[in-house]
């Protein structure tokens, strides 16, 4: 066969396959895979979250409910309420992607009410109940929770009267508050609280379950309290959340009426307890720096940072105030000053010593007037007194001087009586400044250790344990004479020329002493006490 015949039968067969390729189908390139990324996957209510996506081009933005949360056309998102919410992203070329968000209730101080009745829900010692509110009294701790979130829309609610808890359902589906003083991410799931805005009010439900929602319920014998439940559209299911960027923590004006002193007598508030009672729960919801302290009488009681000190006597009104967030809070207390007070003792004793002769010249230095600040004295002498009345001595005056016998563990007070350690083990004697004890071997076998370990061994250190300031006793015995140079010495410098008690015992001349005193004096608690 010749070449064009060869060329005239293939050419109608390449033809053919020619056309039939062009019915084929064109494979179409695959699609890119979308995703959308968040810097965080929550964002509180009335506030906004841009999303970022790898796809370019005309991208579409859709939220699954816009109640919850809306997008807009440049993945930009605005926490509406309360709930959980998917936004999605598509775009030609790309397949769509999907994020969850939860939009959640800001972290803050709450009032939980009922939607239907208004009621709050209310903590007490060991359950969790429902009162009414009181209307004109909305700084109830009690009624105060702290509500958190954790992660992915679950919170923990603790209350805020103790912290060291949290809200979580007992074994006959009541709210209880249980142990959880750990780290609110560290607590257990069954503390965890979904919190979700409904029609009328916020469902807050255990874990999230439908089943498991908090609800009023009326109990025959202990009236309403709170119990999981199923949800329904019913008011009663649901909570207004009340937030408070603040509150004091007790009416101060009906707490106590305070009583300070002149000379070094300071009221002082250690942290927590005053900004507790006084102000505002700072660590959480402001800072020291927004408090504002004012006296109606600086000449009267000055007020520094919760201190009080009373400068003369009479009465000052102590007054605390604060703008945080635009709330303002204020709250007062009443500040009675009065003279400090010392009563200086001496039993009479058939050994003939006079032991009172310290009297004069002690209580001439106790009211002289250093820094306009004085001292009221009492002086006496007696053969015998009660424990009781030796006791009620202790526990009224800030400065406590008595010449006496004693040993380790009392002193005397009777011909047959000694004031022990046994007598005031339970006592509160916190208002004592200053003690001495003008007697032998009242102080033997100190040791520090003991007042930190609450183990006294002797009377000086048990007077501290019960709360003095400073107590000096001897370790040895001591002389008559020497007792009185003594006490009219050391309070010349502790109240007239303004020494610490560690200063004044140590910088006296003892050179008509029979024996040196600083040898075996002992200062317990703080040696460095000033008066003036």
């Amino acid at each position: 066969m010749n070449k064009p015949t060869r060329i005239k039968m293939i050419l109608p067969i390449l033809l053919l396959l020619i056309a039939l390729l062009a019915f084929l189908p064109v494979s179409a390139s695959a699609a890119t895979t979308g995703t959308i990324t968040a810097s965080v996957n929550h964002l509180d209510e009335g506030t906004t979250l841009q999303l970022s996506t790898n796809m370019t081009g005309t991208v579409t933005w859709t939220s699954s409910n816009s109640s919850i949360a809306s997008v807009t056309s440049t993945g930009y998102v605005s926490g509406k309420q309360a709930g959980q919410v998917t936004i999605t992203a598509s775009c030609s070329g790309y397949t769509s992607a999907s994020i969850v968000l939860y939009v959640t209730v800001p972290d803050g101080l709450y009032y939980i009410k009922n939607a239907s009745s208004g009621f709050c829900m209310q903590t007490t010692t060991d359950t969790t109940y429902i009162y009414a509110q009181i209307t004109d009294n909305t700084n109830r701790i009690p009624q105060l929770w702290k509500i958190t979130h954790i992660s992915n829309g679950n919170y923990v609610i603790r209350p805020i009267r103790d912290l060291t808890v949290a809200l979580t359902v007992n074994s006959l589906g009541y709210l209880s508050v249980a142990d959880a003083a750990i780290a609110d991410a560290s607590v257990s799931p069954s503390m965890y609280w979904k919190i979700i805005k409904e029609t009328t009010g916020y469902a807050i439900k255990q874990n999230g379950f439908d089943s498991k929602t908090a609800m009023p319920v009326i109990e025959s014998a202990t009236g309403v309290q709170v119990k999981v439940g199923s949800l329904s559209s019913s008011s009663t299911c649901h909570w207004n959340l009340e937030k408070t960027q603040g509150v004091f923590f007790r009416d101060i004006t009906t707490m106590q009426t305070v009583t300070s002193t002149t000379a070094a007598k300071v009221i002082k508030y250690d942290e927590p307890v005053w900004y507790y009672d006084l102000g505002l729960r700072y660590e959480y919801y402001g800072s020291p720096s927004n408090y504002y302290w004012n006296t109606s009488s600086s000449n009267i009681a000055s007020i520094s940072g919760g201190k009080v000190t009373g400068n003369a006597p009479g009465t000052a009104v102590i007054t605390l105030n604060a703008t945080i967030n635009g709330t303002y809070y204020y709250a007062s207390f009443k500040c009675n000053v009065t003279p400090t007070t010392a009563i200086l003792l001496a039993i009479n004793d058939e050994d003939g010593n006079a032991r009172h002769t310290y009297f004069d010249t002690s209580s001439d230095n106790l009211e002289t007037v250093v820094n306009s600040k004085s001292t009221t004295v009492t002086t006496s002498r007696f053969d015998t007194c009660t424990v009781d009345h030796m006791v009620s001595y202790l526990a009224s005056y800030d400065y406590f001087i008595i010449h006496t016998h004693g040993n380790q563990t009392g002193f005397k007070i009777g011909s047959s009586t000694n004031l022990t350690m046994s007598n005031i083990n339970e006592e509160n004697f916190s208002n004592l400044d200053f003690v001495l004890l003008l007697t032998c071997s009242t102080a033997s076998g100190y040791d520090a250790n003991h007042i930190t370990s609450g183990t006294p061994v002797n009377i000086t250190e048990q007077l501290v344990v019960c709360g003095a300031e400073t107590a000096v006793g001897f370790s040895d015995i001591t002389y008559v004479s020497d007792c009185n140079r003594f006490a009219n010495e050391i309070t010349r410098r502790l109240f007239v020329n303004g020494y610490s008690v560690d200063e004044a015992i140590n910088n006296n001349s003892y050179f008509l002493y029979i024996q040196n005193m600083s040898d075996i004096c002992v200062i317990a608690g703080n040696e460095n006490n000033t008066y003036r």
